[in-house]
């Protein structure tokens, strides 16, 4: 998942000082395609105009990539429902169409997103022609309450300050 700043010929990534450096999509594309990245089964590419990053992950074998049209922004409200959708429709169990398909129809109905119908349709689901009926996510299991992971050794836990 990557989730930030993009424009129809980069994304925009952190140099590692907190400052941007912007990844072409063509040397994204080539590092791809050194990469073997066989074992990936889905990204998703949550960037303004991030169709054309995305397709770079469709040419290496990515069965399923989603992305925003190349030629549009897409708001953060919208962004945030439909990660929001997509993802929990994933964990229990959904298609990764239907998972799509739940997410475009939560940016339409969210309260946060008043253009909801012109904003789904910024959402893709590539490659277009691909067979989408897969569970990438199918040994998760139900959680009736998790519980934080103790303070490691060393640490103390200690009340934040009221």
């Amino acid at each position: 998942h990557y989730s930030g700043h993009g424009d129809p010929n980069y994304l925009s990534m952190e140099d590692g000082r907190g400052g941007a450096h912007f990844v072409q999509v063509d040397k994204l594309r080539r590092l791809l395609k050194a990469g073997g990245i066989a074992s990936l089964r889905f990204v998703f590419v949550s960037a303004c105009f991030s169709e054309a990053a995305a397709q770079a992950f469709v040419e290496v074998g990515v069965p399923h990539v989603i992305a925003v049209r190349r030629n549009v922004r897409v708001s953060d409200p919208a962004a945030h429902s439909f990660t929001r959708a997509f993802y929990l429709a994933l964990a229990v169990g959904e298609t990764v169409r239907d998972a799509y398909d739940i997410a475009k129809q939560a940016v339409v109905t969210a309260p946060s997103v008043p253009a909801g119908e012109r904003e789904a349709a910024n959402f893709l689901l590539l490659p277009r022609d691909a067979p989408h009926d897969k569970v990438v996510l199918p040994n998760l299991r139900p959680v009736d309450r998790w519980e934080p992971p103790a303070a490691p050794p060393g640490r103390l836990a200690a009340p934040l300050p009221a």
